[in-house]
Parts: C-alpha cells; structure tokens; sequence
C-alpha cells in the first residue's frame, strides 16, 4: 500500500484560532501570542476560508502604522 494509504485526514489539524473581519490588530497580535502559532487561517463574513495571515507580515503592518501615526503627530 505504501503511501496511497496516508489521507491528509491524518495529518490535519484543527488550527488554535481563527480570524474574520472586523477583528483589530491588538486581537489579532493577542491570538498569536495566545496560540504559538506562526500563521493563522482569515474567514470571510459567510465563514469561506479566504487565506492565511503570518504573525511576521501582522507584526510588521502593526509598526508601520504605528511610525506613520507618530510621524504625523509630530
């Protein structure tokens, strides 16, 4: 059989979280902090799996916005 008898079934797994729209940065950096994980699965507002976000581009995106509001507060 070799490894026509693997399913993904079996290696697949339930992920710690989930994000969808309207969620915020903080809870979104919150849930990477809370779960370990490196990426986490983005939904759509009918529930559709839309892609993945990784905790560096969410980490990155959140500093330049905080650069752009310090820089026009200044």
């Amino acid at each position: 059989k070799g490894t026509e008898a693997l399913c993904v079934s079996d290696i697949a797994s339930v992920p710690p979280a989930v994000l969808g729209p309207g969620i915020d940065m903080e809870h979104v950096l919150a849930q990477f902090e809370q779960t370990g994980a490196d990426e986490l699965p983005f939904v759509g507002a009918d529930g559709r799996f839309i892609g993945f976000i990784s905790k560096s581009k969410a980490l990155g995106a959140y500093r330049s916005k905080l650069l752009e509001l310090f820089e026009e507060s200044e």
